[in-house]
């Protein structure tokens, strides 16, 4: 019923049975060396055909060890074939070879007999030259060596021997590629050259690493000058003094004495394009710094030279910029009154915007000082407010004879100024001393708080 259901089946035809060759193989070299290192092997794929046999032609035959195909070649119109196996350098000294066919539709597998190949390594010696023994970070570096083995006259050269070279730096942090064995062949006068890029100073090796000869090893060491990394910033503060401070190091290494002690000289720019030297620090602990009372905005930056181990750097440039503060029409008044009756102290702050404009400095706070005469001692006596048009006015108590300075602080962006300090009011008809509060600490000598 499920037949009458589904209708007809189709039925395959008869396949014809797959046709097994014969494969013959045969090596004219068992035993290997640098004299001789290949062998050359041949063999023969035929048929069945009624009582004799005939040749198979256009055959891949594979050539197989035991760590897997060795070579492919394809029979000849004759069914012969010819193939060279020259020793893998993972197969080691001793090796069973033989012959394969695939199947293919038509013919099934079929396999040789197998031949043991044996290979006598022979004795080397390598040597390894760095071209340059020290190299700039970032730049490939070169060897060339030569490799000899030694035969039963003495030593010659090994023509097309494999070496590996490697470049391993030392301390090296992983901040750059890997480094991976690079393969060369030697020349027909057993030279040969490699290149790479060592992360630090270290070493280059050279090994032979071919199976017709033993192992041996050279190295050549080479000096990588390191590229120095920086931070690097700047602060002034409302009486002009500069503090610079940065951080010098090498990003492929570890090793932090490349960069203590190194000299560093910390250079002021106005803007122009022009740098001069203010002075010569060194790096402690990665670190520099300066402070130094300078009094002008500007640019600064660490400028390290360079060594046998260290390329020489520039740090990017630290902005330190404060804008001019200046008070202007500064008046006490009168200048002659009754002692601790009050004068008017009245004045004008202003501010640089930019380079070429000023403006009224509005809602800063400025001080008024005092000091007796013939005293040192500055004493506070009030803070004035500065309206939107930067004015101020404040009526202070005249303790006695004596000098009279206004004193800004310095704002957020701006220079801190002051007035001279020698503006004289003169008492008269005084009581009985009074107190009087001492102001903060006494202001710094003047500093020329010149535009930017």
């Amino acid at each position: 019923m499920l037949a009458l259901l589904l209708g007809p089946v189709a039925v395959p035809a008869h396949a014809d049975p797959l046709i097994e060759p014969t494969i013959t193989m045969a090596a004219d070299q068992t035993t290997l060396d640098p004299g001789h290192p290949a062998a050359t092997v041949t063999g023969l794929v035929t048929e069945p055909d009624g009582s004799g046999t005939k040749p198979v032609a256009g055959l891949e035959v594979d050539l197989q060890t035991v760590a897997g195909k060795a070579g492919q070649v394809v029979t000849d119109d004759t069914g012969h074939y010819t193939a060279t196996f020259a020793p893998a350098k993972a197969n080691g000294t001793a090796f069973m070879l033989w012959t394969s066919t695939p199947e293919t539709g038509v013919y099934s597998t079929a396999t040789s007999t197998a031949v043991q190949i044996t290979v006598n390594q022979a004795p080397t010696r390598v040597t390894l030259t760095a071209v340059h023994t020290t190299v700039d970070e970032g730049t490939a570096s070169q060897v060339t060596g030569t490799v000899e083995w030694q035969s039963e006259s003495g030593w010659q050269a090994a023509h097309g021997a494999s070496v590996s070279v490697i470049a391993a730096g030392r301390a090296c942090q992983g901040s750059g590629p890997t480094p991976t064995a690079q393969i060369v062949k030697t020349d027909d006068a057993g030279n040969f050259a490699a290149s790479q890029q060592l992360l630090c100073t270290g070493s280059f090796y050279a090994v032979v690493d071919d199976p017709l000869y033993q192992q041996s090893q050279a190295t050549a060491d080479v000096t990588v000058r390191a590229k120095l990394r920086f931070t690097n910033s700047a602060t002034i503060d409302a009486f002009g003094v500069v503090t610079v401070t940065g951080w010098v190091f090498v990003a492929n290494y570890y090793d932090r004495t490349l960069t203590e002690g190194l000299p560093v000289d910390v250079q002021y720019s106005n803007g122009n394009g022009k740098w001069q030297t203010v002075k010569r620090v060194k790096v402690v602990d990665e670190g520099y710094s300066l402070q130094v009372g300078w009094g002008a905005s500007g640019y600064w930056r660490g400028v390290v030279p360079a060594t046998t181990k260290v390329l020489g750097g520039t740090s990017s440039a630290g902005k330190a910029w404060r804008w001019n503060a200046r008070l202007e029409g500064v008046k006490f008044s009168p200048t002659k009154v009754k002692k601790n009756h009050y004068i008017t102290v009245t004045g004008k702050l202003t501010r640089a915007v930019s380079m070429t404009k000023r403006t009224g400095y509005a809602g800063r706070h400025v001080e008024i000082a005092f000091r007796f005469k013939g005293k040192k001692t500055w004493y506070h006596l009030a803070w004035a407010t500065t309206d939107k048009y930067g004015r101020f006015k404040v009526h202070v108590k005249a303790h006695g004879s004596g000098y009279y300075q206004v004193i800004f602080w310095g704002g957020p962006d701006t220079f801190a100024d002051w007035t001279n300090g020698k503006a004289y009011v003169r008492t008269y008809a005084a009581p009985a001393d009074a107190a009087i509060t001492p102001t903060r600490p006494t202001p710094p000598p003047p500093v020329v708080a010149t535009e930017p």
